[in-house]
């Protein structure tokens, strides 16, 4: 399972996006699959009703290509506190680049 607290990039490890756009884009992952590791064991798991959840998450969802790709020098962060602040600007920026 995957836990993402998008849009808040205080909350999510650097190459976090990139990991799940490598799982989802991966050719022997079927989209099936690529689902149930990130949300579906999840919703069974805790027993959330998807399509009760499905307003909601039309609302505040998120799609791959809308997501900011981490540099180089993010992926070599040791630490997250290192990271956090290029990850607010690149929200930034990205919320900007939509205006």
């Amino acid at each position: 399972m995957v836990g993402v607290d998008y849009p808040h990039p205080e909350t999510v490890y650097p190459v976090l996006f990139d990991e799940v756009r490598a799982l989802v884009e991966h050719p022997a992952v079927s989209e099936a699959d690529a689902r149930k590791v990130l949300y579906e064991n999840a919703a069974a798991l805790y027993g959330f009703d998807l399509s009760r959840l499905a307003p909601h998450i039309e609302r505040v969802g998120f799609h791959l290509d809308d997501v900011p790709r981490v540099t180089t020098d993010q992926r070599a962060a040791s630490s997250l506190a290192e990271v956090v602040p290029t990850l607010m600007e690149m929200r930034d920026t990205h919320a900007n680049d939509g205006a």
